[in-house]
């Protein structure tokens, strides 16, 4: 996705944000890594999505550039509609 926004002409460090879970913790810190070394802002938990029991939540530094956690949960709980 940040490769298709990046080829129209959009800057996909400001005009992407990315909440990704899974329950298998190696899945999650590759996803992590990425967003990382891409400097996409988003949020890497590492939960059971049935359950919603969340054992650790990351958030990339790109992310916390500018924002607080506040928001950012309001902004979360909006898109997964609770």
């Amino acid at each position: 996705m940040a490769n298709k926004l990046k080829t129209k002409g959009y800057d996909y460090t400001s005009e992407m944000l990315v909440i990704a879970s899974d329950v298998d913790s190696i899945c999650a810190y590759m996803t992590y890594i990425q967003l990382y070394i891409y400097n996409i802002p988003g949020v890497v938990k590492i939960e059971n999505s049935l359950t919603k029991e969340s054992r650790k939540v990351f958030y990339t530094p790109r992310l916390l550039d500018g924002r607080n956690i506040e928001n950012l949960q309001q902004t979360e709980e909006k898109e997964l509609g609770e």
